[in-house]
């Protein structure tokens, strides 16, 4: 699960994007339902975790 992996739970509490994407209660609910959504998040987590390195 990706919440078990440190990395990205770190992300999650620290990223501004990442943060404010998971506030929405819509775009959660895709989330959970949706497997394109999932995917798309998954990019998005992918590229900040890219920029958190190349800083």
């Amino acid at each position: 699960m990706i919440y078990e992996d440190e990395k990205y739970r770190k992300l999650f509490i620290t990223n501004y994007k990442v943060r404010s994407y998971l506030q929405s209660k819509l775009r959660v609910r895709l989330l959970v339902k949706n497997k394109n959504a999932q995917r798309r998040f998954l990019k998005l987590v992918e590229e900040q975790i890219e920029k958190r390195h190349t800083n």
